[in-house]
């Protein structure tokens, strides 16, 4: 008894240590737990929302090649969502960034942003899709827009803040040294922030992937939200529970993909935060 005490003891310390193994068993217990919780209300008797995992497994495979029209799901909505997220996150990461930059250096950058900022980071782009249809039409640029004002905010932000860590006895050192406004944010400032940058986009990339899906649940004719749209309209939950399961993949490996550029661009910053 006092063995297995002893063993689960960390488990229950307030921010107490525990090994690698216990947190991959606790892991595939959360796993387990989910399975067998989502397991008993899809079997149980007076069940008739839940699909089963068989009718998931029918699903799925619906979703990536459709038996009837031959269409593959799946593979064209990834195609169509991301080919408007991407350049829209790119679109947000270089007006954020630059914003940041300078809001970080000079006061009346900080004077002029930073409340605009604030308000407009207040405003739900989903609460104001209209607006956006009105202005540019069901096309490629609406969806932009949408992703665009929605992260746009956060990326300038955080990275305003990053700068503002800094530490002002360096930017002066280098100002003593002739060193102009440009090379001093872009040549030596930039690079201090990177890994901060990139973790900004990061986390602003769900949200890019809710604004997205909003749009096309609204207005769009392909893409994420138009099928899930289509699939709730005819209560298909065994196509719409895959599909959502498929997003959280994506948020996964976007993730990852992330962690990747950390470690690659900024090797010196992961070793720092050890």
């Amino acid at each position: 008894m006092r063995t297995l005490i002893k063993t689960f003891k960390p488990l229950f310390i307030i921010r107490g240590t525990v090994s690698q193994r216990w947190q991959i068993a606790i892991f595939f217990l959360a796993i387990l737990s989910i399975i067998v919780g989502y397991s008993l209300m899809a079997y149980a008797k007076d069940n008739k929302l839940l699909p089963t995992w068989d009718m998931l497994f029918v699903g799925l495979k619906r979703i990536i090649t459709d038996p009837e029209t031959g269409d593959h799901y799946l593979w064209e909505d990834t195609i169509n969502s991301f080919s408007r997220i991407i350049p829209a996150v790119g679109i947000a990461s270089v007006i954020g960034i630059v914003i940041g930059m300078y809001m970080g250096v000079y006061v009346a950058a900080e004077a002029f942003f930073s409340r605009i900022l604030t308000f407009i980071s207040n405003i739900a782009p989903t609460a104001i899709i209209v607006l956006f249809i009105v202005y540019f039409g069901y096309q490629f640029k609406m969806y932009v827009a949408v992703i665009v004002f929605g992260i746009f905010p956060v990326i300038a932000k955080t990275v305003f803040e990053a700068v503002k860590e800094i530490g002002d006895e360096e930017i002066f050192s280098l100002k003593s040294l002739n060193a102009s406004s440009s090379e001093i944010v872009w040549t030596v400032l930039f690079p201090q922030v990177l890994p901060q940058i990139i973790s900004a986009i990061q986390q602003a990339f769900a949200p890019a992937i809710i604004y997205v899906i909003s749009a096309e649940w609204v207005s769009g004719s392909s893409g994420f939200g138009y099928r899930l749209f289509m699939f709730s309209r005819s209560s298909l939950l065994e196509l719409t529970f895959p599909y959502l399961l498929y997003l959280g993949t994506v948020g996964v490996v976007t993730l990852a993909v992330f962690n990747l550029a950390t470690r690659i661009l900024c090797p010196w910053y992961r070793k720092e935060t050890k």
